[in-house]
């Protein structure tokens, strides 16, 4: 199979599908995930104290594990999500990932909890907004 066939697949995924695919490569490969923050880049002097009292005001909320009850985990991501059951279905079934983006810490934290109300295992973390780069 050529590279060429590869990508002709990847294009005609859906979003989901495409998630799922991301999912099982990291997972059988062993790829763990990185915040893209962590890379380096060349920054001018004067980025520079613009980063330095950079306190964060938003934050990503992750679903890391269903444990037992996935109907009702399945059920809550339909409603925060408007998402079908087919894809909350899929959604639950590729965690951990990302049900809340950018939301405020209040929000980050309510959702947390309501997850943990289920037996849910949640966290929020800091957003980490990914740049686009365009030549």
């Amino acid at each position: 199979m050529s590279i060429d066939s590869i990508v002709d697949e990847i294009e005609h995924m859906t979003v989901t599908e495409l998630v799922a695919l991301a999912n099982t490569l990291r997972n059988r490969l062993g790829v763990t995930m990185m915040p893209l923050v962590q890379q380096t880049y060349p920054v001018s002097p004067s980025r520079v104290a613009d980063t330095v009292d950079y306190e964060p005001t938003t934050y990503d909320v992750w679903i890391m594990d269903a444990k037992d009850d996935r109907v009702r985990v399945i059920k809550m991501v339909r409603e925060m999500t408007g998402m079908g059951l087919k894809e909350s279905k899929e959604f639950v079934d590729n965690l951990p990932q990302v049900i809340s983006w950018d939301v405020d810490i209040t929000d980050a934290q309510a959702t947390v909890g309501e997850f943990a109300n289920i037996g849910a295992d949640a966290i929020w973390k800091i957003h980490q907004p990914v740049l686009a780069v365009t030549a």
